[in-house]
């Protein structure tokens, strides 16, 4: 589970979940709109945090 934090109001703004294995790797897009998320499955996921759906 990846859990993403707004800073500026030090709260949780959303939880990633579905991981089996380690993730690796973490970016978010400068505007916020895309999360990529990368691990040992060989793949990179992409999230789009304000549908809070993986694309």
């Amino acid at each position: 589970t990846i859990f993403v934090w707004d800073l500026n109001q030090s709260s949780p703004i959303a939880n990633i979940q579905g991981f089996s294995t380690d993730i690796w790797r973490f970016a978010v897009r400068p505007d916020g709109q895309i999360v990529t998320i990368g691990g040992n499955q060989h793949q990179i996921n992409l999230w789009n945090p304000d549908d809070d759906v993986e694309e």
